[in-house]
């Protein structure tokens, strides 16, 4: 057939399928824009679940050192026998949450090799970097980073260029309404001599076949292509709105993870473990009671704790931002 060179139907099947092959492009990067961001999470995971292990090991030295100190005074009569239980117990209860911890770290690290496409065991697996470096950022405006996402974001343009496709396969349908022509070109030999006594004789011919659509002109495909191209602008429509809401919200989360952080500063941390030094020297010299060690040992032990999650929300918070728009605007 030649009606696809007479009546542009190659060239529109063509630029329809050359559309076809850019949104899976475009569908393909906002697979790897996922993975990445999934991969950062993981990442960000492990390192709080490292920072997690050296807290708990710490607590568990610093309540060891407690316990000698306790038992070399219940020793020498200078405390009763139920101070050195109480801390026994403690003990005990912070070696668990350090076997906890552990656990946490090698499930973290386990997820993470898994997002990595990592098959092979590896006990030795670790990542650099430490969860407590992470800076609080300036945050961009809103309409600053919509601005940028809906530029930059694969799924946007994947919609898009859903949109062009369905007009051009409209086109394309459009197309299929003319006519079908084929040409042809025969040859015949006849071959008469022995029957009719008359020389061989032989015959070309050519032409063209055309069908005439009067009735059948596509109108189903080409109705049904127009409702595909409303369907594809309603989505990119609704794909900006759910954006918008998006970025809000990764914003939000960015700036209550800031605040967060904010609460519990360097100093804090070293205010918490200055006091529990000096209670613990009190205690060791006669001058501090056990409760007051133990409380010391908790009140530092939290806000630590608090200190390492607060900071991994924030990288978290600031990961899912710089995919949101696709772009590290935030460091």
């Amino acid at each position: 057939p030649i009606d696809w060179f007479l009546f542009g139907k190659r060239v529109a099947a063509l630029q329809s399928a050359a559309l076809g092959v850019r949104v899976a492009e475009a569908e393909f990067a906002n697979v790897v824009r996922q993975r990445v961001l999934e991969a950062a999470l993981r990442y960000y995971d492990l390192l709080e679940a490292k920072a997690l292990v050296e807290l708990a090991a710490q607590d568990v030295e610093n309540l060891r050192r407690i316990e000698e100190i306790t038992a070399k005074a219940v020793a020498g009569g200078g405390r009763p026998r139920v101070e050195l239980q109480r801390v026994q117990l403690d003990r005990l209860r912070a070696e668990q949450g350090l076997r906890e911890a552990e656990k946490n770290r090698v499930a973290a690290a386990a997820r993470l090799r898994a997002v990595l496409g990592q098959s092979a065991a590896d006990p030795a697996f670790d990542v650099a970097g430490d969860i407590r470096e992470v800076s609080i950022p300036v945050l961009p405006s809103a309409e600053e980073a919509y601005a940028l996402a809906v530029e930059e974001r694969p799924d946007l343009a994947a919609l898009r260029l859903r949109v062009q496709q369905a007009e051009a396969n409209q086109l394309v349908e459009q197309r299929k309404a003319w006519p079908e022509v084929t040409p042809f070109l025969g040859y015949t030999r006849q071959f008469q001599r022995r029957a009719m006594a008359m020389p061989d004789a032989s015959s070309f011919g050519f032409g063209l076949e055309a069908s005439l659509p009067l009735f059948d002109r596509n109108q189903g495909n080409r109705l049904k292509a127009q409702s595909l191209t409303a369907q594809s602008q309603y989505q990119l429509q609704a794909g900006l709105v759910e954006l918008r809401a998006e970025i809000e919200q990764v914003a939000q989360e960015v700036r209550t993870a800031a605040a967060n952080a904010r609460t519990v500063a360097e100093e804090q941390l070293k205010l918490a473990a200055e006091v529990r030094d000096s209670i613990a020297r009190a205690y060791e010299a006669g001058g501090r009671p056990l409760l007051d060690v133990l409380d010391a040992q908790r009140n530092y032990r939290e806000t630590y704790r608090l200190y390492i999650t607060s900071r991994a929300a924030l990288a978290r918070a600031i990961a899912q931002f710089n995919a949101a728009v696709n772009r590290r605007l935030l460091p």
